[in-house]
C-alpha cells in the first residue's frame, strides 16, 4: 500500500487543515479519501478548511481532480477553504483554480497563516 500523500488533521478551533506532501501530485483518490475524512470529521456539520501547499514549487492536479473538487456536492461539506500559499507560482495556479472551475463555496488565497485561519474562524457555520 502505498504512502498517503497528505495529511489531515483538526485541534479545537474546528478547522480542519490539510498538509500535502512536498513532491504531491493532488489525485481524485486522494481528493475523495479526504472529502469522506472531511465527512466523517465534521458529522453533517460543513467543514472550513486550510489546505497548506507551501512547501510545494509547483502543486498540480488533474482536471478530474479540479472538476470534483468544484462540484456542488462539495459546497454541502465545505463552507470555506483558505489555500496557504509560499510563492507566487502557488498563487498563480490556486487563482488559476478559482478562475476555471469556481468552486461552490468560499475560497481565499493567503500567504500568512494567521489572516487564513482569522478569515476561516469567521466562516465557520
Amino acid at each position: 500500500m502505498a504512502a498517503s500523500r497528505y495529511r489531515l488533521s483538526t485541534d479545537d478551533d474546528a478547522i480542519i487543515r490539510v498538509q500535502l506532501s512536498p513532491d504531491s501530485r493532488l489525485t481524485i483518490t486522494e481528493a475523495e479519501s479526504i472529502v469522506d475524512e472531511i465527512k466523517e470529521l465534521r458529522k453533517g456539520q460543513k467543514a472550513v478548511v486550510l489546505t497548506d501547499i507551501t512547501r510545494h514549487e509547483g502543486f498540480t492536479s488533474d482536471r478530474e481532480t479540479r472538476d470534483f473538487l468544484a462540484h456542488p456536492d462539495i459546497g454541502e461539506i465545505v463552507n470555506a477553504c483558505a489555500i496557504l500559499i509560499g510563492s507566487p507560482m502557488g498563487g498563480f495556479l490556486g487563482n488559476f483554480f478559482l478562475r476555471i472551475n469556481k468552486p461552490p463555496y468560499k475560497v481565499r488565497l493567503f500567504t500568512s497563516e494567521k489572516k487564513a485561519v482569522e478569515w476561516l474562524k469567521k466562516n465557520i457555520s
